[in-house]
């Protein structure tokens, strides 16, 4: 009992670490590294994807936007005025991925 009580509670786990969706963008002209305004674009429209009210959720500026230009990811962090959620957003060659995570 004590092993599928284990297994159970692995299975569990694994599901909760995969609640976020990833959102992909195949993108026709993908930039050398990730600019501020694609991530910007694609992170709204992920939250969009998500049920999120683009007109409650407002990007917190100051957060997250000193990696792009220079690598190929970078955070975009909203807020509706009582939670907070943040988008990662990775540049993966002709693909841009997107996830959601809450924030504490």
């Amino acid at each position: 009992m004590n092993a599928v009580r284990a297994s159970l509670s692995a299975c569990l786990g694994l599901l909760l670490g995969c609640s976020s969706p990833v959102y992909e963008f195949q993108l026709t002209d993908p930039p050398k590294a990730l600019n501020e305004d694609l991530a910007m674009a694609k992170a709204r429209e992920s939250m969009v994807r998500a049920g999120f009210d683009p007109g409650k959720w407002k990007v917190v500026k100051g957060t997250g936007f000193e990696q792009f230009g220079q690598t190929h990811w970078g955070r975009v962090h909203f807020t509706d005025g009582r939670r907070d959620r943040c988008v990662e957003v990775r540049l993966e060659g002709d693909r841009l991925l997107c996830k959601i995570v809450q924030l504490p």
